[in-house]
């Protein structure tokens, strides 16, 4: 497995990447180019802009990654077959699984299914993924034409071999009973129980795939079939379905694959791993939103994240349509604007150099802006930064001509879930003096 990190630029030497190839050592430019080429898709879906550098008589492999976090499998250049993983991780070293956890209601990974399957397990795939496969499948047992014997209990106007006299020598004492005869009878069925416990198993599926949570794309592609199968088996009568469906030697392959996802629907778990990613500035602005949504609720503020901020009249094709803070926290009048970036300005306070200087005036013009359509005279804005403990420091922006002011909190989150009280306790005395 290759670990990387969020907008980090790395560089691999061929040789190394050469002794899992085993390719031929005088061509590596070339394998490299092939290498690019058969991981392209992979490399688009997490982010990843790979380069070749030949110079120096050294040829390397430039890897740049962006803000998605996630996992990849890389296929080899010599047999074109997944051979290993790239897992991007968040640069500060927080733990995705909690923060994903903690942001599960607003935000889910993004998977890719037109890729190989991975190992990685950090990020478990979503249950819909199991139903959209066991949906796919059902075609096939449609065509296996599954039939077994199935017993019935009727009644026959003539004895037969499979009549029930103990049954009949109960009740014959009845003149309209003594013609009568219950018969007990095996017949070759395509409706039998199992099948019809198949049946509430994929309505399950299907209703799963429906929900609301599950990805609109998804819910368009399996649209049709859906509404099929819902026509076809929605008024079969359903059967309590048994915990585990148990394969038997005369069940046809087709059978037993379909009961082998079934119980994984059953079990509520998934058994593949899909390709995954996450934007981390998004992950971190989902996070920030989470944190202060908590405490705007104890403090009886209205708070709202995303608003639109609409800018009307005629412009070039290039201007802006709309404003978007990430959040507004109101009480009467007066406004907190929060912007949540995902940089590490707030782990290297004590750095200066011209790069973060120049990101940082761009967030503070960018959330300025933002505060401009306060009403309030003395604007309160806060810039939200991923950090290793708690931190907050307060700058007062001055006009001397109007004499407003514009109070700025920079903030230092963690990114630990073990830190999740303490930060909330920190922003709720930052709310309390702000608003």
């Amino acid at each position: 497995m290759v670990n990387l990190y969020t907008l980090e630029d790395t560089s691999i030497p061929y040789e190394e990447l050469n002794s899992v190839w085993k390719c031929d050592k005088r061509y590596g430019a070339n394998v490299l180019r092939h290498f690019i080429a058969l991981n392209k898709e992979a490399f688009d879906f997490i982010g990843v802009r790979a380069d070749i550098d030949a110079s120096f008589n050294a040829t390397r492999l430039l890897i740049s990654t962006s803000n998605y976090a996630g996992t990849i499998p890389l296929l080899s250049p010599k047999n074109g077959k997944p051979y290993a993983e790239l897992t991007v991780r968040g640069r500060f070293g927080e733990d995705i699984s909690g923060l994903l956890t903690t942001v599960q209601d607003s935000l889910l990974p993004e998977y890719n299914s037109s890729l190989p399957d991975i190992q990685d397990s950090s990020v478990e795939p979503p249950f819909y993924f199991e139903c959209c496969r066991f949906i796919d499948f059902w075609q096939r047992v449609e065509k296996a034409q599954w039939c077994k014997f199935e017993v019935i209990e009727r009644e026959r106007d003539l004895p037969t071999s499979g009549t029930r006299w103990d049954v009949y020598a109960q009740r014959s004492f009845a003149p309209e009973m003594s013609l009568k005869y219950p018969t007990r009878e095996s017949r070759l069925s395509k409706n039998h129980l199992e099948f019809r416990q198949l049946v509430t198993v994929l309505l399950l599926a299907i209703s799963e795939v429906q929900k609301i949570q599950t990805p609109i794309a998804v819910r368009s592609i399996y649209l049709s079939k859906i509404t099929r199968l819902s026509s076809l088996y929605g008024n079969v009568p359903k059967p309590r379905v048994c915990d585990r469906f148990v394969e038997h030697a005369s069940d046809p392959l087709t059978i037993r694959e379909a009961k082998r996802l079934a119980n994984v629907i059953l079990q509520h778990q998934s058994t593949r791993r899909r390709p995954w990613r996450v934007d981390y500035a998004i992950l971190f602005e989902h996070y920030v939103q989470h944190l202060f949504r908590e405490v705007a609720q104890k403090r009886s503020c209205s708070l709202v994240c995303n608003p639109r901020y609409s800018i009307l009249g005629r412009a070039p094709a290039w201007a802006l349509r709309y404003l978007e803070p990430d959040i507004v926290l109101q009480r009467e009048d007066n406004q907190l604007i929060i912007d949540a970036k995902y940089k590490s300005h707030m782990l290297n306070r004590g750095t200066i150099s011209d790069g973060l200087k120049e990101s940082f005036r761009r967030d503070l013009h960018q959330v300025l802006a933002y505060s401009s359509f306060g009403t309030a005279e003395n604007k309160q804005v806060v810039l939200v930064y991923p950090a290793e403990v708690f931190v907050c420091q307060r700058q007062q922006i001055s006009n001397p001509l109007t004499r407003a002011t514009t109070n700025v909190h920079l903030v230092g989150v963690p990114l630990d879930i073990a830190r999740i009280g303490e930060a909330k306790r920190e922003l709720d005395k930052l709310i309390a003096l702000s608003l």
